[in-house]
């Protein structure tokens, strides 16, 4: 049997050495064989009905003539709030939390129904915050002084929604200021992972039970095998740090933010997996705010 990690390899091997079959790319199967008709693609295959409707609609129209407006007011007053120094962590706080709320989910959310209050208040309140900090920034660009209150909710937010650090760059350079592209490429870089941790039903739909399968190896779930090669093996493993000492387990995981579903975590609190279930709530409530965890849109670990 071909193990799953060479499967791949073996397909090319066997095409390599077959005659009937070869591996071709995508143009090089146009430029020998033109189209001879055409077809049309619906805009994408994630929503129902293959269009926009999950996230356009009669109960979400309201979140967009709100981004629409606040976009334009954010543009429009960026340039001048890029030329002053005191402006710059309003400015960079603002465009946070206008990518907050720009997030797809909170429309899609709203239109499934699943938590909508949670939707709604999050996008509100990610929106609001957002004006009031433009608000600041349209005041100083007409000479005002911008007052401590203003700073302070300015390092509230920050606090609390601190992702993007080189949000500032960026703006120069979709601005297209003078250095702007040098200085862009010259910034620090970011990486944002998040974990969605869920393990779907393993049973077959139509026979109705779990299969047996040759790579499950000495779990005779699905699921525990999930659990013993993939949350067991983060929840064990050690980061060295500069001096060579090992950080404590959950020290890793607070690298990422992360939401559990409910199948993988009743799971293990019903089966008593305390390595497993310690090292992420020690993560959720680590560093600042609200740690790692994030909410999901079904119950979960927050």
């Amino acid at each position: 049997m071909v193990r799953r990690d060479d499967f791949l390899a073996a397909v090319y091997r066997n095409l390599a050495n077959g005659h009937e079959v070869r591996a071709v790319t995508a143009s090089e199967h146009l430029d020998r064989h033109p189209p001879r008709m055409t077809i049309e693609l619906a805009p994408g295959s994630w929503g129902a009905g293959g269009d926009d409707g999950m996230w356009l609609n009669e109960r979400t129209a309201w979140t967009w003539r709100r981004l629409w407006l606040l976009e334009d007011r954010f543009w429009n007053v960026a340039p001048l709030a890029l030329a002053l120094p005191e402006a710059l962590p309003v400015l960079a706080q603002a465009a946070r939390e206008l990518l907050l709320a720009e997030a797809s989910d909170w429309q899609f959310i709203i239109t499934t129904g699943a938590v909508t209050d949670y939707a709604e208040r999050r996008f509100t309140q990610h929106a609001a915050d957002a004006e009031l900090l433009v608000g600041v920034l349209e005041d100083a660009s007409r000479g005002a002084v911008i007052p401590a209150q203003a700073r302070g909710i300015c390092d509230e937010l920050q606090r609390r929604d601190s992702l993007f650090p080189d949000l500032l760059p960026r703006i120069a350079a979709a601005l297209g200021r003078s250095g702007a592209g040098r200085d862009f490429l010259m910034a620090p870089r970011s990486v944002v992972l998040h974990g969605h941790f869920y393990q779907p039903p393993r049973e077959n739909p139509w026979l109705g039970y779990v299969e047996a399968e040759a790579t499950r190896h000495r779990s005779t779930t699905g699921t525990g095998r999930v659990e013993q090669e993939c949350y067991r093996a983060v929840t064990a493993a050690r980061i060295p740090d500069a001096f060579g000492s090992h950080r404590p387990h959950h020290q890793h995981a607070r690298a990422i933010s992360f939401d559990f579903a409910p199948p993988s975590w009743s799971g293990w609190r019903r089966r008593r997996r305390r390595p497993i279930t310690r090292c992420w709530t020690r993560t959720a409530g680590a560093g600042s705010g609200s740690g790692s965890a994030t909410r999901s849109p079904r119950p979960t670990i927050t």
